[in-house]
C-alpha cells in the first residue's frame, strides 16, 4: 500500500521495472569485462538466434526471449547477450541494472547522479535509488509532458525532465524533492518522494509533527512545491511524519530516519 501511494506516479512502481525488480543495481568494481558485441559473425546466427549476422532492434529485452536470456543494449537498442551479472561487471563509469523477467542478468548504463551529473544529449538520469543519490542515463522518448507513454528498458518514453509514470502512462516532470525548491513548472503540481511532480490534490494540509485529518500513507506538510511528509501510524495515532533518506542529515538531531516499507528503502521517515 505504500508503495503504491508513493509511487504510482514513479519509476519505482511496475513501469521502471528494469531498475527496481529483481537484482539491485550493480556498480564496477574493477577493470572492465570484455564487451559484448551486438553482431553475429559473418554469416552466423544473430543474437536472436536468426541468420544474417545483425541484431534485431528492441526497446525491452523482453522481445529479443522470452527465457530471458537476452537483454537490449541501451545504446544501440540492439538484442545481445546479457552485460553483466553479479559476477561479470560493467566498465568503469557504468551501471549494471536488470532487465526483463531475468532479474540475474543485466545490460550496463551509463552511471550519472540526478539534478547534478546529467547525461548527454538525447539521454536523461533516472533516479535508481529513490533518494537522488545514484542514476542511470536512459534514452528519452518521443512523448511530450501530459502525453501517453510506454516506459522501456531503454527508452524513457517521454523528452528530457520527464519520465512516463508506471500504470498512468502519462508523461510527468522530474523534479528535485531533496532540494529547497524542486522545481515543477505545472501550475498545482506537487513534487513527491522520488522526484516526480503529481497532480496531488488530496494531500493532508497539517504540518510536520501534527495529527493527520486524513489516511495513513496519504502525503502530508505542503511546503512550496513540495509535499515533505507522510501520514504515519503512530500508537493510536496517525501523525505527519517527515520524509527522509536513511544515511543522510534530514532529521532533526532527537530522531533518526527509519524504515516504513523494505520497498521504499532508502526512503523513511523521522521518528
Amino acid at each position: 500500500m505504500l508503495r503504491h501511494l508513493l509511487a504510482l506516479t514513479l519509476m519505482l512502481a511496475a513501469g521502471c521495472h528494469l531498475l527496481f525488480d529483481g537484482i539491485e543495481a550493480v556498480h564496477e568494481q574493477s577493470a572492465p569485462v570484455d564487451e559484448v558485441p551486438s553482431e553475429g559473425g559473418s554469416g552466423g546466427e544473430d543474437p536472436a538466434g536468426g541468420a544474417g549476422g545483425i541484431a534485431p532492434t528492441c526497446l525491452d529485452a523482453e522481445t529479443c526471449a522470452d527465457d530471458g536470456s537476452q537483454v537490449c543494449n541501451v545504446d544501440l537498442q540492439q538484442c545481445t547477450a546479457p552485460e553483466c551479472t553479479a559476477d561479470m561487471l560493467c566498465a568503469i563509469g557504468e551501471v549494471c541494472l536488470p532487465q526483463g523477467a531475468n532479474a540475474a542478468v543485466g545490460a550496463c548504463y551509463e552511471n550519472c547522479i540526478p539534478f547534478s551529473d546529467p547525461c548527454g544529449d538525447g539521454y536523461q538520469c533516472v533516479d535508481i535509488t529513490g533518494d537522488g543519490s545514484d542514476g542511470a542515463c536512459i534514452p528519452t522518448g518521443p512523448a511530450d509532458l501530459g502525453e501517453a507513454c510506454l516506459f522501456h528498458d531503454v527508452s524513457t518514453g517521454c523528452a528530457a525532465g520527464q519520465i512516463c509514470a508506471a500504470g498512468i502512462n502519462t508523461c510527468y516532470e522530474l523534479c528535485n524533492f531533496w532540494s529547497a525548491s524542486a522545481g515543477c513548472v505545472k501550475p498545482g503540481d506537487r513534487c513527491v518522494a522520488f522526484g516526480v511532480c503529481q497532480p496531488w490534490s488530496d494531500f493532508d494540509p497539517v504540518p510536520i509533527g501534527e495529527p493527520c485529518s486524513t489516511y495513513p500513507g496519504n502525503l502530508c506538510a505542503p511546503a512550496g512545491d513540495r509535499l515533505l511528509g507522510l501520514c504515519t501510524a503512530v500508537l493510536d495515532d496517525v501523525e505527519c511524519l517527515r520524509l527522509c533518506r536513511q544515511g543522510k542529515q534530514d532529521c532533526p538531531a532527537s530522531e533518526a530516519c527509519t524504515s516504513i516499507d523494505e520497498d521504499l528503502n532508502p526512503i523513511g521517515v523521522c521518528r
